[in-house]
């Protein structure tokens, strides 16, 4: 009886842990920043929320500042003008590809060098503006 009682308030426990998360749209947004650089932007996605947050791997740049197919959602602007980054399969993920885990309160960094974007000079202008719209994911363990 001791024993089936505490394993069901352990249950309870970790239901209520599980259940107290908020909800994706619930949490404060990711901020993202960038710096024009010599070789590239750096750009950083931070998490203001006491929990760990995730965004698709597909949408934040690997080590090589690719990002799948993403001409449409990755752009520098220059005086009115959009340089859209190129172009990249970077493949298919078997089982799903694995995400960028932001720690709570934390912070991923990367680079996108000039050179992904056709047309945009090296170094970019100061007045360059990046969108970067990274797509958060649950956090699954």
């Amino acid at each position: 009886m001791i024993k089936a009682s505490s394993f069901g308030g352990l249950a309870l426990l970790a239901l209520t842990a599980c259940t107290s998360l908020p909800k994706i749209t619930d949490r404060p947004p990711l901020e993202l920043a960038f710096a024009p650089k010599a070789n590239g932007f750096d750009v950083s996605l931070a998490n203001p929320s006491a929990y760990e947050r995730c965004v698709e791997s597909e949408s934040w740049p690997n080590a090589a500042g690719w990002i799948h197919f993403a001409s449409d959602v990755v752009f520098a602007e220059v005086d009115g003008e959009r340089f859209s980054l190129r172009e990249r399969n970077v493949g298919y993920c078997f089982g799903g590809c694995q995400v960028v885990r932001i720690p709570p309160n934390g912070r991923v960094s990367a680079q996108l060098p000039y050179g992904e974007f056709p047309g945009l000079a090296s170094p970019a202008p100061h007045n360059a503006k990046l969108t970067l719209r990274p797509t958060e994911t649950p956090c699954k363990r």
